[in-house]
């Protein structure tokens, strides 16, 4: 195993500061690399008192040295950046495009010498019906293969199915973690599951979500709620059946300390899911509905429940 007392470190099912602090992710996502490649949103995001923003990022369109900058400014307000690769969303052969793309000179030399505070989130929803030895076997390669390279931080995987996957992570992800040889790993589910998913009721979905969450516990397994929102749907009406139960996720990541980072803050606006836009323009004054209420009003919100990250 290699010395990690510099980075941030995952221990049993937590993520701890070197100090061996334990932090609770919470925080939003941001489609950077479409539309706002300086930051400029990170100091409005900063006003909720998140402690992360997960950048979405691509190899094909943004580059090493812009990325640089917007994790440097990240960090400069003391939120944890975890930058992924789009690329590869939903196509299991393009898993090697992203990983290749951390493996680039260009980014190495970007990531490596900021690694101290930052968290590696290979590659965005990869996969759909992937076999469980295949999905872990290429993610173990991926990860062996980072590691040889010099990424020291903690490392994100993905679910497959658009992120969606629980059945998959809970079987697979202690082998994974074991695959790794600095066992410094963490799982990310993304919470898509609208009551539509579950013969169009809520309370099925909120049951679902309860039972995921709390088996996550059970196996002890190190997993982040890295991207969810108030419903989803293809066409950007939402009807009652894509709404999804935000609020049981809130409370029940709140109860198990489970990391969450809402999508998405709005700057660059989704498409067709304007809905999942939370402050539409970027602004803090921007946020309205279920993202005011995560990123503000909500008990459980990022302003009420958001603790600093301690940086040696």
């Amino acid at each position: 195993m290699s010395d990690n007392s510099r980075h941030l470190h995952v221990r049993e099912r937590f993520l701890t500061t070197p100090a061996g602090e334990k932090v609770v992710l919470r925080g939003v996502n941001e489609m950077f690399v479409w539309g706002d490649r300086k930051g400029d949103v990170l100091e409005q995001i900063a006003r909720t008192g998140a402690n992360c923003v997960r950048i979405v990022w691509t190899v094909a369109d943004g580059t090493a040295f812009e990325l640089a900058a917007v994790i440097d400014r990240c960090r400069a307000l003391g939120m944890l950046p975890i930058p992924e690769f789009h690329d590869a969303t939903g196509d299991w052969e393009k898993l090697e495009v992203a990983v290749s793309g951390w493996l680039r000179d260009d980014y190495r030399e970007a990531l490596l010498g900021r690694q101290d505070f930052l968290v590696v989130n290979i590659a965005n929803e990869v996969g759909r019906a992937v076999p469980d030895d295949a999905f872990v076997e290429r993610y173990s390669d991926a990860v062996l293969r980072l590691r040889t390279a010099g990424y020291r931080c903690p490392l994100l995987v993905d679910a497959t199915d658009w992120g969606k996957d629980w059945s998959q992570l809970s079987r697979t992800g202690a082998r994974l973690i074991e695959s790794d040889p600095d066992r410094n790993m963490l799982l990310s589910l993304h919470l898509w599951w609208p009551a539509k998913s579950y013969g169009g009721t809520l309370e099925e979905a909120a049951r679902r979500t309860r039972e995921a969450l709390s088996e996550s516990v059970q196996k002890g397994l190190p997993l982040v709620v890295a991207e969810f929102g108030a419903a989803f749907t293809d066409a950007g009406v939402v009807a009652v059946a894509d709404r999804i139960p935000w609020e049981v996720l809130l409370e029940e990541c709140h109860r198990l300390e489970i990391g969450w980072l809402a999508w998405s803050w709005g700057g660059v606006p989704n498409q067709p899911q304007k809905d999942l836009d939370m402050a539409p323009g970027g602004r803090l004054e921007d946020l309205r509905g279920w993202g005011r209420e995560v990123a503000l009003d909500h008990p459980l919100s990022i302003r009420n429940t958001a603790r600093p990250i301690r940086r040696e």
